[in-house]
């Protein structure tokens, strides 16, 4: 079997200059995925033919065009959905600069005449995500951006040999990611309590019959004082998210010694770029990050994402990702969402059947569905539950000298003064919750 049939080949029109130009894919029936990390990347894939084993068809998801060098998901461009979204980065596209061009033409360099090879794959990918990015924020495919995100991660990773690049990062920059997240738990708590005191103190002056503002209210001045230091704490670690972002980014690290010759390796190429896009992401925790961030906007923000199977997936996929990059607080943050929102979804499924069920009004295709609902919303949770076990498990290694210090220190006192003692120390609530159920802290 020659080579050239294992692909698809198609001519389209590119949505940004009109140009018509191939796509070509490996065609899916001559291969299969049979091996997935966490995260959905295919680790192995079984060909029909041996000769086929040395295309990676991951390489081909992203298609760029050779005139105009517009850049998108190969599927995009076979079969374009017409959205609302699509002409917003069309129009974002056919609005940039010839200095912003520079980056594609810089990328495109990478991309070899044949085949698709890893390098080629990773600047197709870029280019795609740079793409992505254009249009305001109100307009990007957050969808579309994660997924690119996602999967450049996966590139990355493979470079490696498979391993996180997380795990070589630097301890301190590590350190700092896991404290950004710490701050933002903290300050999340501290805004509930004070929202919780300003509301108990207005109830208590009405109870005393002093008015809820002004001098006379020994309250009133506490809490709005509370008030303004929680939005100066909100600042600070906005300042402080943004510092170890553009760290992470190596902004901060010291510039490459100028050259007369271009680099010829596939990290000081991508290097070379940063002086034209300060944010490409160069490694894969800093690509899975912005993929959970989109994410987790499609989550907060667009309401396709609020159905059940959608929803419980994209949670599920943050989840697995922050993991990837140690930050089980906030991972965690999102399977009590899964808890939540998956208890509610499914109490509502039920009551649905049964009143339908009552009233004899439901169809057999439409209760099917529900139960397949229900069915998708139990295998979340079940995935929520591992996940929780594997992550607290962690933390209390990590925080194992901490709690044993702070135990010695207040074995007398009982286990309200324990667990505050425990968080302040820095013990995530998850941890003291589950020292609680094993009776360790009684």
């Amino acid at each position: 079997m020659s080579l050239e049939k294992a692909f698809i080949r198609k001519e389209r029109k590119c949505p940004a200059c009109g140009g018509h130009h191939a796509i070509r894919y490996p065609d899916p029936k001559f291969y299969t995925a049979v091996a997935r990390e966490s995260d959905l990347h295919v680790t192995t894939y079984r060909w029909s033919q041996a000769v086929l084993e040395g295309i990676v068809p991951h390489y081909y998801a992203v298609w760029q065009c050779p005139e105009c060098l517009f850049a998108d998901f190969t599927e995009k461009i076979e079969s374009p959905e017409g959205s609302f979204k699509e002409e917003y980065l069309v129009d974002a596209f056919k609005n940039i600069s010839g200095e912003k061009l520079k980056i594609l033409n810089k990328l495109r360099e990478l991309v070899p005449q044949g085949e698709t090879d890893y390098k080629g794959a990773v600047a197709l990918h870029l280019a795609a995500l740079w793409v992505a990015s254009l249009p305001d924020t109100e307009r990007i495919d957050h969808y579309r951006l994660g997924r690119l995100a996602l999967r450049l991660a996966w590139l990355f990773r493979e470079r490696a040999g498979g391993r996180e690049t997380e795990h070589s990062e630097s301890g301190p920059l590590s350190r700092l990611h896991e404290s950004t997240a710490l701050l933002e738990n903290r300050i999340a708590t501290l805004t509930e309590a004070v929202i919780e005191a300003r509301a108990a103190a207005v109830d208590r002056s009405a109870e005393l019959g002093i008015p809820a503002e002004g001098g006379e209210n020994p309250y009133a001045p506490v809490v709005a004082s509370l008030s303004d230091k929680l939005e100066e704490l909100d600042i600070l670690l906005i300042m402080f998210q943004s510092a170890v972002a553009q760290d992470d980014r190596g902004d901060f690290s010291l510039p490459p010694q100028p050259s007369e010759e271009p680099p010829t390796d596939l990290d000081g190429f991508l290097k070379s770029i940063k002086q034209l896009w300060p944010e490409i992401p160069l490694r894969e925790g800093l690509c899975l990050r912005m993929a959970v961030d989109a994410f987790e906007y499609c989550f907060n923000h667009e309401t396709s994402f609020q159905s059940i199977e959608k929803s419980m997936v994209i949670l599920g996929l943050i989840i697995e990702m922050l993991m990837r990059i140690n930050q089980y607080e906030r991972a965690l943050r999102f399977i009590a969402e899964i808890y939540k929102s998956g208890l509610e979804n499914k109490q509502e499924l039920q009551r649905r059947i049964g009143d339908s069920r009552r009233s004899r009004s439901l169809r057999t295709h439409d209760e099917q569905m529900l139960y397949r609902k229900i069915a998708t919303i139990n295998m979340a949770i079940r995935q929520a539950g591992k996940n929780k076990r594997r992550i607290i498990e962690v933390l209390l290694e990590k925080h194992k000298q901490v709690i044993e210090k702070v135990l010695a220190e207040k074995k007398r006192d009982d286990v309200h003064v324990k667990a505050r003692a425990l968080l302040q120390a820095g013990v995530p609530d998850a941890v003291v919750q589950e020292l609680k159920t094993r009776k360790k802290i009684s």
